[in-house]
């Protein structure tokens, strides 16, 4: 919403009838699942892995020598990523 917060302000009403006009748009199913990519900024503060980890999810981490990302441990490879 804050993308497009000039177009909506604080009108809660239009903004709830504009996510009900494109509310078909969204996929349908009961499978949820997030890709994670974890940081490598020395300043970020980081996503605690606890956070976003269920079954479905996927998460990849910083290399041992922080010069990339791999797979976190445990986990299976997104397809679309």
């Amino acid at each position: 919403m804050d993308d497009h917060h000039a177009d909506y302000g604080d009108d809660v009403p239009a903004w709830l009838a504009g996510m009900k006009q494109i509310e078909h748009l969204a996929p349908a199913g009961a499978d949820t699942w997030l890709t994670i990519v974890e940081t490598l900024s020395d300043t970020a503060v980081p996503l605690p892995r606890t956070v976003f980890n269920g079954p479905n999810d996927i998460r990849y981490v910083p290399t041992p020598d922080r010069t990339g990302l791999t797979l976190a441990p445990g986990r299976e490879a997104d397809p679309a990523f």
